[in-house]
């Protein structure tokens, strides 16, 4: 890990601990809609649902982002690469 990496890594498991911390209120609001169900607690569990998904979206857009790999590096345009090193010819052959 780089030095430049550290606000990477801070927003991405900050981000990850809200989604959890936001997914434990949704399953209690699940639990309040079972036990007591009424419209008001049903548009509650929607939108609730609806920002988990959201949450959900955000944090795996964010790690592939932040934490994709490097792509391969491409020879300079007008340029051919170099042939591949030929293994050296058996003795006696």
């Amino acid at each position: 890990m780089l030095k430049g990496d550290w606000p990477r890594w801070l927003y991405a498991f900050t981000l990850l601990f809200i989604t959890v911390g936001w997914a434990a209120y949704v399953l209690q609001v699940l639990r309040w809609t079972s036990n007591e169900p009424n419209i008001g607690r049903i548009l509650e569990l929607s939108g609730a649902s609806g920002v988990m998904a959201t949450l959900l979206t955000l944090l795996t857009l964010t790690v592939q982002f932040f934490f994709r790999k490097a792509p391969p590096s491409l020879p300079s345009p007008g340029r051919t690469p170099a042939p591949p090193a030929q293994p050296p010819a058996p003795p006696g052959g």
